[in-house]
């Protein structure tokens, strides 16, 4: 038996107004588990696993400022600044990697240029880096980005767009907790990605048609794979990196099906793959390899009227694969997710929301990195009712 306890603060503070945005924020997250588990495998036996606590915290401001140039242009400049601290206690009261912090800076452009009435483009720019980072693993780079926007008229436009990504590994990821948490990985690597999309939108009275032709390859892209124990067994798993690309084509409607009723449905066919490496000292590799699902379909249809609201939403994903870390990629069955939420807000300060989670009480593995001896199941049908009360 396991015993979780999870403790959330947060505190935002933001202002909007037609040509500036700022927003200040403070996050606390303090996880705290412990118990008994009786999970083995054929190198593993567990007991009493003792209380695990992590403990992350974050301050962050974000400003951005808008600058009209004329009537054709629009300058954005902003920047972000981010203080990150994260410290654990392993089972048993064991010191962990000892306390770690960070923090994150960046500075970011874009322009917004209309070329003509049918033409306009957008040009961007970020710097991202970091200083006083534990073991002095600090970071920096830029990312551009492109976009093309072409209207034929006001029903039918056609877009361009590349761009570059980075994405920083959080300590949550480098430096996990305790035997739940996975094993750590300090010398986790940030993702840098290029991605590219074609695009064509067209409106036909209640409906709005979108075509999406994509393509995107990430560098040292992160995920979680397995760690084996003898025998092969599945005892633990790290985040590592792994390069990704991925190609594919999505189509998807939306309808204004009368005044309270609207619905959408999307098919997405793709060809994710993970490039691989073995253990081997010459770290000969395996190639690229197949994962996540090949096809996806995605739907909901919602609901509103007066002070109620709801709607049911749907993901299937098809053509799936396994994507172990250290063998081949192998194909797996389909899952469906479905939710459905409700609202009902009798005044504009008061609101009652209802969420159920897997409405068909499916046992589907969600897992894309187990090997055949392991799995992560969504739980079964679940209801979260909340209240919030606007001020």
């Amino acid at each position: 038996m396991q015993l979780h306890f999870t403790m959330n603060h947060l505190i935002q503070l933001n202002y909007t107004d037609d040509y500036f945005k700022g927003h200040i924020w403070y996050n606390q997250n303090n996880i705290s588990y412990g118990g008994y588990d009786n999970y083995k495998t054929a190198t593993v036996v567990l007991g009493p696993v003792g209380r695990t606590q992590k403990k992350a915290k974050e301050f962050g401001i974000d400003l951005q400022k808008d600058f009209k140039i004329g009537e054709k242009s629009l300058l954005t400049v902003g920047t972000d600044y981010r203080h990150q601290t994260y410290d654990d206690v392993l089972a048993k009261g064991e010191a962990g990697e000892g306390k770690k912090s960070r923090n994150i800076y960046s500075a970011f452009v874009q322009l917004d240029q209309k070329l003509s009435k049918q033409d306009s483009i957008i040009l961007g720019g970020r710097g991202t880096w970091t200083g006083g980072a534990f073991n002095d693993q600090n970071y920096h780079n830029f990312s551009g980005s492109f976009q093309y926007l072409h209207k034929f008229d006001e029903n039918k436009s056609l877009f361009a767009k590349a761009a570059q990504s980075f994405i920083m590994p959080s300590f949550g990821e480098m430096y996990p907790v305790g035997l739940l948490g996975g094993s750590p990985n300090p010398d986790l690597k940030p993702a840098k990605g290029t991605h590219y999309e074609l695009g064509y939108k067209a409106v036909n009275g209640k409906y709005t048609w979108k075509a999406t032709l994509f393509h995107m390859k990430v560098k040292d892209n992160i995920s979680a794979d397995v760690v084996k124990g003898g025998g092969g067994a599945v005892i633990d798993y790290t985040y590592t990196n792994n390069d990704f690309k991925n190609t594919g084509f999505e189509i998807g409607v939306e309808s204004k099906a009368s005044k309270h009723l609207d619905w959408n449905l999307a098919f997405t066919i793709q060809n994710p793959q993970n490039l691989k490496t073995t253990d081997d000292p010459k770290n000969k590799k395996f190639g690229w390899q197949k994962k996540f699902g090949r096809y996806q379909i995605t739907g909901g249809v919602n609901y509103h009227i007066g002070k109620f609201r709801a709607s049911f939403t749907g993901s299937y994903v098809g053509n799936r694969y396994m994507s172990p870390s250290n063998a081949d990629s192998y194909k797996t069955r389909p899952y469906f997710l479905t939710s459905l939420t409700a609202g009902y807000a009798p005044t504009k300060n008061h609101e009652i929301n209802l969420i159920i989670d897997n409405v068909l009480d499916r046992r589907d593995n969600v897992s894309n990195t187990m090997s055949s001896n392991g799995a992560y199941f969504t739980t079964g049908t679940n209801f979260l009712l909340s209240y919030t009360y606007k001020f």
